[in-house]
């Protein structure tokens, strides 16, 4: 009787607020139906064939414990809410491939912005060893900021997301970048009497095309290291080429001119 009765219940509130959403009123007998799955109901009946099927799916046995099992869309708003509400419950645990995806994405970034900061102090450090005065540290850096300043800029510009390949391709870019800068810097501040410009050119038109075919792969992690590549190279090539020389000798030749 009192299955019953919370039939009838059930099917009041069905029929109530289902024509707020244009159910029929009969748009729920089905299921009804498949509860008896024409049996007729007793005391000591088996359990409908209907709510075995359930079980079967959605509740587990595990030794002397159960897991009931819940599925919803695999979408942030599910994963935020549902996140809430799992995270002060041991006993409940949340499964979703984007959460994993996520998670696994912020480790490996925070790991990487941990190697970026780390490679530029080891540059920084390198670059003031090498040079031995922090103006002429100042000079070589240009390219490097140049070249970070112009995948950050275009990438907001496109519009395109900072990802890790991104930011490991980066780092390749500034280590490429300081040595356009070092070589430039150095060929002045030593007079040298050689083509310095030709071969950072050549160094990075190779560098370019190399990197440059990565950009018709379908493959998105490889998409993105070619074009941080060309993007950060070509920033570094033209700066090295042209501030650089500028910056040297406006700041520290102070117009006495250099060949």
């Amino acid at each position: 009787m009192l299955f019953r009765s919370r039939e009838v219940k059930l099917k009041k509130m069905l029929k109530k607020y289902g024509s707020q959403y244009d159910f029929s009123d009969d748009a729920f007998e089905p299921f009804f139906h498949n509860l008896y799955n024409n049996e007729v109901m007793k005391v000591n009946s088996p359990e409908p064939t209907f709510l075995e099927k359930l079980k079967k799916r959605f509740i587990l046995k595990k030794q002397n414990e159960y897991q009931i099992l819940s599925f919803f869309p695999d979408k942030q708003k599910y994963i935020a809410e549902l996140s809430t509400i799992t995270k002060n419950d041991p006993r409940v645990f949340l499964v979703s491939r984007n959460a994993l995806s996520g998670m696994i994405s912020r480790s490996v970034s925070s790991e990487a912005f941990f190697i970026l900061v780390i490679a530029g102090l080891f540059i920084l450090t390198l670059t003031f060893l090498l040079l031995g005065d922090v103006r002429l540290a100042s000079v070589a850096l240009i390219p490097v900021v140049s070249s970070v300043a112009g995948i950050l800029g275009l990438f907001a510009l496109l519009k395109i997301s900072l990802t890790v390949p991104a930011i490991v391709a980066g780092i390749v870019v500034v280590g490429l970048s300081i040595d356009y800068g070092i070589f430039m810097v150095y060929r002045y501040k030593h007079r040298l009497n050689v083509d310095t410009s030709k071969a950072v050119l050549l160094s990075a038109v190779t560098t370019l095309i190399g990197a440059g075919v990565l950009l018709f792969s379908m493959h998105p992690i490889l998409f993105y290291i070619g074009l941080t590549i060309v993007i950060g190279v070509s920033f570094g090539c033209v700066t090295s080429l042209v501030v650089v020389p500028s910056v040297y000798g406006l700041w520290l030749e102070r117009g006495k001119g250099f060949s």
